[in-house]
């Protein structure tokens, strides 16, 4: 039985050991990659890219965080598609798909089957679409309130 990882290192330090493996969930309806440089291994791991390609012949949404805009191409899954991700990615995204269709500028796309977001904190309103979709938008606003996530202007942007 094949796991997802054994430890991860955020790029900012944070440690993360999964303890779900990827056949514990075969059939799920929403897969979310998340960001970061631990990316890295999963674009270069063949099995993992079968598994998204696996999950979107089935019909599951599929959603990257960040940089993993990379990993989808890779797996074929930007193909002709319009994306976002992190600034610095683009052009690593356009080497692996050039017919992935770049959206600099845009926090998140929704594409239907093929989420993409442009970073972190694109990926909390990215997130929150996705718990109103099959639910409500009063849903992803209760979520929105439960979490205090109160999008404003940085505090600096009114500073002279």
């Amino acid at each position: 039985m094949q796991t997802w990882s054994r430890h991860r290192r955020s790029a900012k330090g944070l440690i993360l050991t999964p303890r779900a493996e990827r056949s514990t969930f075969p059939g799920a309806d929403v897969v979310i990659e998340p960001g970061g440089d631990g990316s890295l291994e999963r674009l270069r791991n063949e099995s993992h890219r079968g598994w998204l390609q696996e999950a979107a012949q089935r019909g599951a949404i599929v959603a990257s965080v960040c940089t993993v805009a990379r990993l989808l191409a890779a797996a074929g899954l930007l193909h002709q598609r319009p994306f976002t991700t992190y600034h610095d990615t683009f052009d690593s995204v356009a080497a692996l798909d050039p017919k992935a269709q770049p959206c600099p500028g845009q926090q998140w796309i929704d594409d239907g089957q093929v989420i993409t977001d442009a970073g972190v904190f694109a990926g909390i309103d990215m997130v929150l679409h996705l718990v109103g979709r099959p639910a409500t938008p009063e849903r992803a606003r209760e979520v929105q309130d439960g979490i205090e996530y109160r999008p404003a202007p940085p505090t600096w942007a009114s500073r002279s």
